[in-house]
């Protein structure tokens, strides 16, 4: 008798299943499709909740009561981390080159980006104050009544 291992190609979604941590099991307690949910919620196959629940042969109310329990909640939060950290290597990329486009806007915004994002964001208000102990003399030109309310 020979055995054979297969190994699976997983596709990018994939990841969106698997538990966090080793023997973390993600989900328990839930619906088969409260997962269904979780992963097209996550998956972002959708254009509505109208149109998600339709997909998924539920009520939208069922779906928005989903969204707000709190398991479901977490667990949806905890795929959105996994996935979004899954992207940040390529956004940090492409913030890279247009640093450096043609266009001094695109330039400009995207230096701001990564400088506002690294902590060297400028102030948005600026504090100035001064005292002084002389006088300060204003001249006018024209008549006082022109600069009347």
């Amino acid at each position: 008798m020979v055995l054979y291992s297969v190994k699976k190609k997983h596709k990018k979604e994939d990841f969106l299943k698997l538990p966090k941590i080793a023997g973390e099991k993600r989900g328990i307690g839930m619906k088969a499709k409260q997962l269904k949910a979780l992963e097209m919620l996550v998956k972002g196959d959708y254009d509505s909740y109208e149109e998600a629940a339709d997909k998924l042969k539920i009520s939208p109310k069922t779906l928005y009561n989903w969204r707000q329990d709190e398991e479901f909640s977490k667990e949806y939060d905890k795929r959105i981390r996994i996935k979004l950290g899954g992207m940040a290597a390529r956004a940090a990329k492409r913030i890279d080159e247009l640093i450096d486009s043609e266009n001094p806007d695109v330039a400009f915004r995207a230096s701001k980006d990564v400088l506002d994002r690294t902590g060297y964001k400028t102030a948005d208000k600026l504090d100035i104050s001064a005292e002084t102990t002389g006088q300060i003399s204003v001249a006018f030109e024209g008549e006082l009544n022109d600069w009347s309310e």
